[in-house]
């Protein structure tokens, strides 16, 4: 028996190989790809850019990703803003579908439609709404795409569909913006967003013009390829009636299955500013599309394939008892 035992685990061992080149090879572009392109690590679920928690309706200049990709999401969010000399709250929260389409490599076309939006205001006169929310489309093109630094330029427009928020008079804004992405390595990578905003009204009264300006500075901390932590400085500046309108932190988790799926929670929290928002978070779960590029981690790989092995052969001592 013992005989029998060592020619099983011989073979299973020599069989090994072809067993493990069968599970990596899908893997393989992925890692040819991130020698000359900066977003081949972001070439599975896990989400990357700046996080989403926005502070202006439609997540106007909340920066966007430097690195396009298809994908279909659902996310829930909140606001909460407080002003107590005025006596004034507000508990705004929505559920929102959205999604991104890539036409070639480098134009991406994306869209978000909040199909619900909650509004409590908390006043001497409390009113409550549920209604449709905002809905925004837009588009981003990658301009250039040389390791380890990636640029993008982006485009939304932000539609006043939330019709049950707004009486006599309709807010169309849009923004305009440059995105980057810098990979120091596949730890650690740094992502940027300087955006032009705009808004104005239609309808009885006066247009009302306003602009003004967002900049978004941060890293994602990558410790293995499942899990991200996200750490963002974000202000906005000549939107109100100050020259810094806000300066706000935020902080993100994300995670992934590192195949299609992945999922982020969300908060940004102002610091200094006239804006009056207490705090804003956001929890999204998303599927890719297309391609996905597994990430080519040399360690992690390593022992995958180590657990592999010792699969491999406990089954085969297992059938030769």
């Amino acid at each position: 028996m013992s005989t029998l035992r060592f020619f099983v685990l011989l073979a299973a061992l020599l069989a090994a190989p072809s067993v493990f080149a069968e599970e990596a090879a899908p893997a393989a572009p992925a890692a040819v790809a991130a020698e000359g392109d900066p977003c081949a690590n972001a070439g599975f679920g896990l989400p990357t850019g700046p996080t989403r928690a926005g502070l202006i309706p439609g997540d106007l200049g909340a920066g966007h990703r430097a690195c396009g990709r298809k994908e279909v999401g659902l996310g829930f969010g909140g606001g909460l803003t407080v002003d107590l000399p005025a006596f004034y709250g507000r508990l705004g929260a929505q559920l929102a579908l959205d999604g991104s389409w890539m036409i070639g490599d480098r134009l991406e076309v994306f869209a978000e439609l909040e199909i619900l939006r909650i509004e409590m205001l908390i006043t001497p006169l409390a009113s409550n709404t549920i209604n449709l929310g905002h809905t925004s489309v837009g588009v981003s093109y990658g301009f250039l795409r040389t390791k380890p630094l990636a640029l993008a330029v982006h485009s939304k427009v932000v539609l006043p569909t939330a019709v049950g928020l707004y009486r006599n008079a309709l807010p169309f804004s849009l923004d305009v913006g440059v995105a980057g992405q810098l990979e120091i390595n596949r730890h650690l990578a740094l992502h940027g967003d300087a955006t032009y905003l705009f808004q104005a009204m239609a309808g009885k009264g006066a247009a009302a013009p306003r602009a003004g300006g967002a900049v978004v500075v941060g890293a994602e901390f990558i410790p293995i390829p499942e899990v991200a932590i996200v750490l963002d400085l974000k202000s906005r500046f000549g939107w109100g009636d100050e020259p810094l309108d806000m300066l706000a932190g935020a902080i993100g988790l994300r995670f992934s299955d590192c195949k299609r799926f992945g999922f982020e929670i969300a908060g940004t929290i102002p610091i200094v500013g006239r804006d009056r928002t207490a705090a804003a978070v956001e929890l999204r779960a998303s599927v890719r599309f297309g391609k996905i590029a597994r990430p080519l981690w040399g360690d992690v790989e390593h022992g995958r394939m180590m657990k592999m092995q010792e699969r491999e052969a406990a089954k085969a001592e297992k059938a030769a008892q």
